[in-house]
């Protein structure tokens, strides 16, 4: 699969990220680098997560409901087959999902960038 280079406006969007651990820190940082309003999901959280300044914080498995308002859905647990869940979920509602380490289960990818200011 062949991926098409697209920047996209963040801020304020809804982004919904599943998972509690190191790799859904890392994906929240870079949401949250570009003012995204981000929802996380999961039973458990890493301090860091916990840590972090205005995100909603959801201690539970994720239910379909919660993709109501979702614009754009990152799958990071560390189980492939939820992961894999999740990305269906998203492809049948046409939001964009990245699970990560999953490519075959991404309708996007998230390059490395660097970020000058605003």
């Amino acid at each position: 699969m062949a991926y098409f280079p697209m920047f996209v406006q963040l801020k304020n969007k809804k982004c919904l990220v599943i998972g509690g651990g190191r790799i859904a820190l890392r994906k929240i940082e870079v949401l949250k680098d570009f003012e995204a309003d981000v929802t996380v999901i999961a039973p458990e959280m890493i301090p860091q997560i916990r840590q972090i300044d205005k995100i909603r914080r959801i201690f539970r498995t994720f239910m379909e409901e919660d993709f109501k308002e979702a614009e754009l859905v990152v799958a990071a647990t560390n189980d492939p087959k939820v992961n894999s869940e999740i990305s269906k979920i998203c492809m049948q509602r046409k939001i964009p999902v990245n699970a990560v380490d999953q490519k075959e289960d991404c309708s996007f990818i998230f390059p490395s960038y660097v970020k000058e200011g605003e």
